[in-house]
């Protein structure tokens, strides 16, 4: 079974393939490189119920869980926060 790339391998620009540059393989690339720029986790706090299908899509290629009390969150996570409030 092949293991999963370090996800904070990347390095460099994530720069979209160019209109020269448009073979599929390339775009393919390009979007693998996108979905693993965020940890395998993300935990979201604050968002209302229309913002959270906008959260997932943003963080596609990351499982993430939202409003979970921060008591029950590893150490370290990755938490993404909306608005001012703690």
């Amino acid at each position: 079974m092949a293991t999963k790339p370090d996800r904070m391998a990347i390095s460099g620009p994530l720069i979209p393939p160019t209109d020269t540059d448009t073979t599929q393989a390339a775009w393919q690339s390009w979007q693998q490189q996108m979905c693993q720029r965020f940890p395998a986790q993300v935990y979201a706090r604050g968002f209302s119920g229309y913002k959270k299908p906008i959260v997932r899509r943003f963080f596609q290629g990351s499982t993430v869980i939202f409003d979970c009390p921060p008591a029950q969150m590893p150490t370290p996570a990755t938490l993404v926060v909306w608005g001012g409030k703690p």
